[in-house]
């Protein structure tokens, strides 16, 4: 049995092979730790396990450089069930999220760490930047605004809210009491979310490291419409459903929200279609605000879509 390590770097993956490889690699790369501090852990979501015999001809690479790098088949489908896999399956006092298709900047690791410890955080969240297709260059700085985690707060400063790509917890602070991510969430998304708003309800302190950043690749299929549309739709309905989480929320309160949401619907939907065949990138933006809209009046659980697993 291996000793337990300071920092584990879980990596959930679903049929990414090359952008897996990018992401261990650049895991690899980490510099200003003593790698024997550090494991990292890949967990498969794909039923047939595609993932294993690419861990096992990388970890001549990890052993190279010290590091612990090990494989895990969770086949449940859902990435609430293979995030929950990868920290039952890790020792670290410290546990940073990697999605698969990001890599991380040699300074990553060590920048969330450092920041872990001396803003006594339970969690730190870094930028992260998004790379797309040259042949997309036309559309770049819509693709940007859609894109990405900004922030404009110092490192140290609390954070709001976001995503568990790039992200370190401290393990103690997990509940021991059920899985840290809702097997609910698992097909739709939002489990991440939901963990971070249960630890800062439970006085949990958040916060930003700016330096800590890393680059996600986002493919040509996930920069149409078809694919920004929905998505975030599912951001307004997360918007509202986080509003009923962890208190109950006045029915005025939400009704207010439904009905700004059934504005920004309806009028940013009509500003879209007007300015399509002038302005594309204003059209773009406006119908990007409408999804969002639909999402805060659609957000009851029987309209929540699929957004992992297949």
């Amino acid at each position: 049995m291996t000793s337990p390590k300071e920092i584990s770097v879980l990596i959930p993956t679903f049929r990414r092979p090359e952008l897996l490889r990018r992401a261990i690699t650049s895991c690899l790369n980490q510099t200003g730790l003593d790698p024997d501090r550090v494991e990292i852990v890949v967990v498969d979501n794909a039923p047939e396990a595609s993932a294993r015999i690419q861990i096992e001809a990388l970890s001549t690479d990890a052993a190279t450089v010290g590091l612990s790098l090990r494989y895990v088949h969770e086949p449940k489908p859902g990435i609430s069930h293979a995030r929950n896999a990868a920290i039952a399956h890790s020792s670290g006092a410290f546990i940073a999220f990697l999605d698969d298709d990001e890599a991380a900047a040699p300074s990553w690791l060590k920048a969330l760490h450092d920041c872990m410890v001396e803003f006594r955080a339970d969690a730190v969240l870094g930028p992260v930047a998004f790379e797309f297709d040259p042949a997309l260059a036309a559309d770049a700085a819509f693709l940007h605004w859609c894109y990405g985690r900004r922030w404009q707060g110092a490192t140290g400063e609390a954070v709001d809210l976001a995503g568990m790509g790039n992200c370190m917890l401290r393990r103690s602070k997990l509940p021991a009491d059920r899985p840290p991510f809702d097997p609910s969430f698992g097909l739709t998304g939002g489990e991440d979310l939901r963990l971070l708003m249960d630890l800062k309800a439970r006085a949990g302190r958040v916060v930003w490291c700016a330096e800590a950043g890393v680059l996600e690749y986002c493919p040509p299929s996930r920069t149409s419409l078809s694919y920004i549309l929905p998505r975030k739709l599912r951001h307004g309905q997360l918007y509202v459903r986080r509003l009923c989480w962890i208190r109950p929320i006045p029915l005025g309160t939400l009704i207010g929200r439904m009905i700004i949401g059934a504005g920004q619907c309806i009028i940013l939907g009509a500003a879209g279609l007007v300015l399509w065949p002038f302005a594309r990138t204003a059209a773009k933006k406006c119908l990007v605000k409408a999804a969002l809209g639909t999402g805060k009046v659609a957000w009851f659980p029987i309209f929540a879509s699929k957004a992992y697993g297949g």
